[in-house]
């Protein structure tokens, strides 16, 4: 048997990209089996990870897991952490993140305050930011231990 991680993990872009792409479609371009691009498919809609763990350790679980914190506890955990906390670096990055986890409602105070003549440069600012978040993010989740 092959090894389908890649399959499963480009299956899993293309599910993220368009959740109601017919199974069929995901399956052909991803290159992998119905039936796997369905498992992959259920994976993700309860919070695992596409590619299923070897052995007794689950990455599934994991991911299942930390991602049933909220933004809120998982700052608070962070500040509770002396090695977060009592350095420049990890007190910059936790201001960072303080800044940017709001409630909704201070997000869309936020949205009626930019003036309509500059919605599109504040849109840009914002793109580029979030840009910045997701390779901050996908740099830290490479280096991360499985």
């Amino acid at each position: 048997p092959t090894d389908a991680t890649t399959g499963r993990l480009r299956a899993a872009e293309l599910l993220r990209a368009e959740p109601n792409t017919p199974l069929r479609q995901v399956a052909k371009a991803a290159g992998i089996s119905l039936g796997t691009a369905q498992d992959v498919r259920q994976r993700l809609s309860r919070g695992e990870s596409p590619v299923p763990a070897r052995g007794g350790n689950s990455t599934g679980q994991r991911l299942t897991t930390e991602r049933c914190r909220t933004p809120e506890s998982s700052l608070a955990s962070l500040k509770a952490d002396p090695s977060v906390c009592r350095t420049e670096s990890g007190r910059s990055i936790l201001q960072l993140l303080y800044a940017n986890v709001r409630p909704d409602d201070d997000w869309n105070r936020l949205l009626e305050a930019v003036p309509p003549h500059q919605t599109d440069t504040v849109a840009d600012v914002a793109y580029s930011c979030a840009m910045a978040w997701k390779l901050f993010a996908d740099r830290l989740q490479r280096r991360a231990p499985q």
